[in-house]
This record gives structure tokens, C-alpha cells and sequence, in this order.
């Protein structure tokens, strides 16, 4: 009887659990609609009930659209139904080429992890004694996980005959010089910074045809753009600046003129302009037409012995 008492207490002992982990591969965007040239952000996400190593996971493929790489992986934690799982992102930018459906393809992830082990807690009868497998060893466990198939229509373009930017928002800022004072015939730098919500910097319109005055002479020297996310990790921000040399071609007060463009407000389905308002600015006479006006005032006399 006590062979047997103490056989079944080794059994009980040496029985454990296996967890396995939750994990699945989950592909998102940002809209269940889009213009032609309507950036939207591809998420794709490894979420996992416990920490897992990402062996290969497939980057998206897409029909009838562009794909820039953003960001990723991230990682971070995420609550779901009460349950903290472990999540690792990466995002994505898509640009539809054309008015007809795109698909992101069912995408592959290769993960493993170890498997977890809960030793099966159990008490000797009449001591109270919890034991546990001293042997017991996590395993490393592979497994493939696949996303599910996604799909969305596009529209084409709402506008004709202009340039096409659908967009949230769209601010234009013009920068003259760094506290110079601006004086006929002297360069001076002139600088204009397009902040758009939407579409990437590399995007938006260049602005030079959109400058032209009789007083003053224009030249494009550099244009730089960027691209990044909103805080909010749906939609993408672009900032575009161009970088010109002004030169005043007479003196007095000038007007750097207005600067207006259309884009498509994607919040309320319509056509908007950004107006940036003309400038006033004074420009100083140059030290040539002051001597013109009074050449004894402005010329050096120089006496000879």
C-alpha cells in the first residue's frame, strides 16, 4: 500500500501543462475607402499572448498600387477583451494607382517561441505541501501563421484640369531672409514650407510657377521633402520647402504676391484652396541709385598734396 501511495504521488508530481501561445497575423489599412493617389497606411501586426521572435514574416504585396516601407517593427503591448498580449508592427504606406478594387495578398509570419510550462501544483494529502517537476524544461516552438486576404475600391479622381491632391489639410508659409533688411539689387534668401496631412512631401506641387512679380527676379535654388506619420498612426504627414534667391528690382514697398492651391478635402468631400496672403515688404535703395540722385553726397573726394 505504501509502494503504491508514493508511486502516485511521483505521478502527480512529474504532470505538468502546456501552454500554447495565442498568436495570429492580423493586416489592416487605414480606410475601407480611397481616391486614386490616396495614401493610406497598411498596419501589419504579429500580436501574441506571450513574447515570441519573428523568424520571417512577408512584406505586403499589392495589386494596382504603390508601397513605401514607413516604419517597423515596433513593439509594444496591447489590451484585448482584458488580455495583455505582445504586439510587433509594422506600417506601411500604399498609394492606389488606379479606380479599381486593390488587394493585399494573405501574408505569411514564421514565429517561435517557448513553449510554457506550469508545473502542476498538487499537496500530499494530510501536509498541505505544494511539489513541482524540478525537470521540466521550456521547448522551443515554430509554427507558421497567416493573415487573412483584404480588399478595398477605389474611386478616381474627383477633380479635372488641375493638380489632384486629396488631403486633410494643407498650411503654406513663405520666410524672407534672417532679419535682413532688403535692399534693390541684393539677394536674398526666400524660403516656402508646404505642411500637408495626406500624401507624402516628395507629393506636393513645386510652387515656382506660382511666384511671379515685375518686382523682383526669382531663382529656384533646392527643394527637400519629408514624410512621417500622424500621432494618431492613420494618416501621413509630408512637409515640402523650397529654398529660393529673391533679388528687389527697384526700390520702396513690394508685394510678394499671393499664393493659392487647390486640393480635395478628404474630411468633407470637396474642393478647398490654401491661401497664402501677399506680402508687403520695404525695399531699401541700393547705394547705385543713391549716387545717381546725389552723386556729391555718395562720392569720396580724395585731396592731392
Amino acid at each position: 500500500m505504501k509502494f503504491f501511495v508514493i508511486n502516485y504521488f511521483l505521478l502527480l508530481q512529474l504532470l505538468t501543462t502546456v501552454g500554447w501561445a495565442d498568436s495570429r497575423l492580423e493586416v489592416s489599412l487605414s480606410k475601407d475607402m480611397a481616391y486614386v493617389q490616396q495614401v493610406l497606411i497598411c498596419s501589419v501586426k504579429v500580436i501574441s499572448s506571450q513574447t515570441v521572435s519573428i523568424k520571417n514574416i512577408d512584406s505586403p504585396i499589392v495589386s494596382n498600387a504603390s508601397l513605401d516601407n514607413i516604419d517597423g517593427p515596433r513593439f509594444y503591448s496591447q489590451k484585448i477583451n482584458g488580455q495583455t498580449f505582445s504586439v510587433t508592427e509594422y506600417r506601411y504606406a500604399v498609394t492606389p494607382l488606379m479606380p479599381r478594387v486593390i488587394d493585399i495578398k494573405s501574408l505569411t509570419a514564421d514565429i517561435s517561441y517557448d513553449q510554457a510550462i506550469n508545473n502542476a501544483q498538487w499537496q500530499r494529502p494530510g501536509y498541505g505541501n505544494q511539489y513541482y517537476n524540478p525537470w521540466a524544461r521550456p521547448q522551443k516552438i515554430t509554427k507558421t501563421i497567416k493573415s487573412k486576404q483584404i480588399s478595398i475600391n477605389v474611386k478616381p479622381v474627383a477633380l479635372k484640369n488641375t493638380i489632384w491632391l486629396p488631403l486633410y489639410s494643407l498650411q503654406i508659409q513663405g520666410f524672407i531672409g534672417n532679419g535682413q533688411k532688403l535692399k534693390e539689387g541684393e539677394p536674398i534668401s526666400y524660403t516656402l514650407v508646404m505642411d500637408a496631412n495626406g500624401l507624402k512631401g516628395a507629393d506636393l506641387p513645386n510652387l515656382n510657377s506660382h511666384i511671379i512679380s515685375k518686382d523682383f527676379k526669382l531663382y529656384f535654388e533646392s527643394a527637400t521633402t519629408t514624410k512621417f506619420l500622424s500621432e494618431d498612426g492613420l494618416s501621413i504627414l509630408g512637409k515640402r520647402t523650397e529654398k529660393y534667391t529673391l533679388v528687389p528690382k527697384k526700390s520702396g514697398k513690394i508685394n510678394l504676391p499671393s499664393l493659392k492651391v487647390s486640393w480635395w478635402d478628404l474630411n468633407n468631400q470637396r474642393e478647398v484652396w490654401t491661401e497664402m496672403p501677399s506680402t508687403p515688404i520695404d525695399v531699401k535703395e541700393s547705394y547705385a541709385s543713391q549716387h545717381r540722385k546725389d552723386p556729391d553726397k555718395y562720392t569720396h573726394h580724395f585731396k592731392t598734396a
